[in-house]
């Protein structure tokens, strides 16, 4: 197995104790800002290198390896020499043929080898395509946004008076005629408060306002951040079925 699987393989299996000890921990805690900081903690440990030696197998040999160690001959006891300098050279340049046995334990380490070798590609085909996904998704987001219209300057107002009560900045506003949900959007040196007008259009003033509450909070918070680990942790671990309950 290559150091780089076996870390992989690890992480894997750590991600999957650490969140049922956070899901078990949850149900005695009732306090959501702790168990959204571990939460937190759990992806960061899933994108860490391991800290302690935990190998995904017991000796951290690959399959055939483990068997050639045990099957193996033991080093025969030191004989007296009886041969001539001449019958030794000639030994050491004819070494007696392998047996059906080790040759069957050698290719079966060769293939134990390229199969952890052709898993590790396979994993980073995988993380490969869901990075392209995404980028291919936010590029079409970034083109919608770019027809935007600027939000109405009650809205703005409103914004920046509940920014200001929650003890944040105020961030740029778009409004967006798609249906879609209220969120905070990342691009490179600033953020984005994305609305749907529809829905702005049904909301009176006082539902506006614990609308944008929300949306800061979560920019106080900062979650638009957690969205770059959870983007990090999705793509590293596309295949894992415990990461989207995480």
């Amino acid at each position: 197995m290559t150091p780089v699987t076996e870390t992989l393989l690890t992480n894997a299996a750590l991600l999957t104790v650490f969140a049922v000890i956070a899901w078990l921990l949850g149900l005695g805690l009732k306090r959501p800002g702790l168990m959204h900081l571990i939460w937190l903690l759990v992806l960061l440990r899933a994108l860490s290198p391991p800290l302690l030696d935990w190998p995904v197998l017991p000796s951290g040999l690959a399959p055939g390896q483990a068997a050639e160690a045990s099957l193996s001959p033991r080093d025969p006891a030191p004989s007296i020499k009886s041969e001539s300098a001449t019958e030794a050279s000639v030994v050491s340049l004819h070494p007696p043929p392998d047996s059906p046995q080790q040759r069957q334990l050698r290719s079966d380490r060769t293939w134990g080898l390229s199969s952890w070798n052709l898993l590790l590609l396979l994993w980073l085909a995988g993380s490969g395509a869901v990075l392209g996904l995404t980028l291919l998704r936010a590029r079409r987001f970034e083109k919608l946004l770019d027809q935007a219209a600027l939000s109405a300057q009650r809205t703005v107002r409103l914004a920046a008076a509940v920014a200001a009560r929650l003890g944040t900045r105020s961030v740029a506003l778009r409004m967006v005629g798609s249906g879609i949900s209220p969120h905070l959007w990342y691009r490179p040196g600033r953020l984005l408060l994305v609305l749907p007008g529809t829905l702005l259009e049904r909301l009176t003033t006082t539902e506006t306002r614990l609308l944008l509450a929300h949306e800061l909070a979560h920019f106080k918070r900062g979650d638009h951040w957690v969205r770059l680990v959870e983007l990090a942790a999705s793509v590293l671990f596309w295949w894992h079925p415990v990461l989207p309950w995480v």
